[in-house]
């Protein structure tokens, strides 16, 4: 298993085929998709898990799935996906958790460390995030973390945030 990066109780890993049952479960959830997309089918979710396996040991982070393991429990309970925009030139990222971690402090502390692992490499100089309207805990833990609203990029569901690298 290759740790990719971690914080003080999380490391994020690649995904292996092991934890296809945990991929089904997050993207096939309605209460956990309900403010990202529709739930996946299963061959939707086959084909989506597959490519995130292939993804997950290429050279460069683009389209990666990360899984996030409690460090101490080595226990996988979400996923941390990353995306090059090319258009606005920045990995976007986006967490979905289990719903007994949705109250750890985990999403925030996940995006905190990826935010500086991608800022301490120069991997990034900008890191992207989307939420619902309706999200309102997303909305605030985005604020939390530094995030801006994008100007001129709402539309009818959806806010589109940013944080720059200040260094």
């Amino acid at each position: 298993m290759k740790i990719l990066f971690s914080s003080e109780r999380l490391t994020m890993r690649e995904v292996k085929s092991a934890d296809r049952n945990l991929y089904v479960d997050l993207y096939s959830d309605p209460d956990l998709m309900k403010h990202i997309a529709k739930p996946l089918e299963k061959a939707q979710l086959e084909k989506s898990f597959n490519v995130a396996l292939k993804n997950a040991f290429t050279e460069k982070l683009h389209n990666r799935f990360l899984i996030i393991n409690e460090t101490d429990s080595n226990k996988a309970f979400g996923l941390l996906g990353l995306q090059w925009d090319k258009q606005r030139k920045g990995y976007e990222l986006g967490i979905i958790l289990k719903k007994e971690a949705h109250s750890g402090g985990y999403s925030l502390e996940s995006c905190v460390a990826i935010i500086d692992y991608l800022f301490e490499n120069k991997l990034a100089t900008k890191v992207l995030a989307k939420s619902s309207k309706h999200n309102v805990k997303a909305i605030e833990s985005l604020k939390r973390q530094g995030f801006s609203p994008e100007s001129g990029t709402e539309n009818n569901d959806t806010i589109s945030w940013y944080i720059n690298n200040e260094q």
